[in-house]
């Protein structure tokens, strides 16, 4: 299998951090919502924020210091939101209001704002 380059996995990282950003969060349905977290971004969270992709990231500077920290702390926030709720049932409307969801969202808007401002 043949490694993508650096500048497809910033694609999908990009991609990635899109799909939880309070702007787009806001004109989702609650199933898109619950599609683009839990499916979506969840995906991309764990593949393309991982340790080695931000490594490669950061080595290609594609990425600053800046966006790589905010990177790992959504990791990081994202695994423990997520893994709290597994036996849980929740809501869209709890997910949109939570204060511990509303800080994931902000780490994510300001990441995006960091990226917008790298182009």
């Amino acid at each position: 299998m043949n490694e993508i380059s650096a500048k497809e996995l910033y694609k999908l990282y990009y991609d990635t951090i899109a799909k939880c950003c309070t702007f787009n969060l806001n004109s989702y349905s609650d199933d898109e919502l619950f599609y683009n977290l839990f499916e979506e971004f969840d995906i991309g969270v764990h593949s393309f924020f991982h340790d080695m992709s931000l490594a490669r990231l950061s080595k290609s500077s594609l990425i600053d210091d800046v966006a790589l920290n905010l990177s790992k702390k959504i990791r990081e926030k994202w695994l423990s939101l997520s893994g709290s709720i597994c036996d849980k049932t929740i809501t869209a409307e709890q997910i949109k209001t939570d204060i511990a969801w509303q800080e994931l969202f902000s780490l994510c808007d300001q990441l995006k704002s960091r990226l917008d401002g790298l182009k």
